[in-house]
């Protein structure tokens, strides 16, 4: 939320059922295979390799670091849309990896039951339905860290430029 002064964390690990493991996986899928997503090398002081010394161990905590970091980019750069980052340890090919996504905020509409009637109510912030992410990180679990990055362009200082990759690796 770009009207917020930090990142609303979760405080837990999300609870999944075959659905929500579904829809993460597809998304994460999509991304990861999409022509836009790109070979990204990571740099030796890449902000990223920290966090992935304890994605493991400590995952609530490292991904809330992460949060931080992106949402004080998201900040500094107001034509980055809000939404949802989730993380994600997954294997893909058979690899470890970790997944970093970001699924910006829809607008749509939600029917809301009441008694004996209902009503449509707008929502500015739901999640897409389908999809790839709108942005993400795909870093495995290597001595390698191989990465796959997937990147918009948004108005950053004035100028049309990718952030994900500069940022994080």
């Amino acid at each position: 939320d770009s009207l917020a002064d930090a990142p609303l964390a979760a405080t837990d690990i999300l609870p999944l059922t075959d659905e929500t493991e579904q829809y993460l996986a597809a998304f994460a899928a999509k991304g990861f295979v999409s022509d836009e997503a790109r070979p990204c090398i990571l740099q030796r002081d890449a902000c990223i390799l920290p966090i992935l010394d304890t994605i493991e161990s400590a995952f609530l905590q490292s991904c809330e670091r992460l949060a931080d970091k992106w949402f004080a980019i998201m900040k500094d750069s107001p034509s980055i849309p809000a939404g949802d980052l989730v993380c994600l340890l997954l294997r893909i090919e058979g690899t470890p990896h970790f997944a970093a996504m970001k699924l910006n905020h829809k607008p749509g509409y939600l029917y809301l039951y009441e008694n004996a009637g209902g009503r449509l109510s707008r929502c500015e912030n739901m999640l897409p339905a389908t999809g790839k992410p709108d942005e993400a990180l795909y870093v495995e679990l290597s001595r390698e860290h191989a990465t796959t990055v997937l990147e918009k362009k948004y108005d950053i200082d004035g100028k049309k430029a990718a952030y994900l990759a500069r940022e994080f690796a």
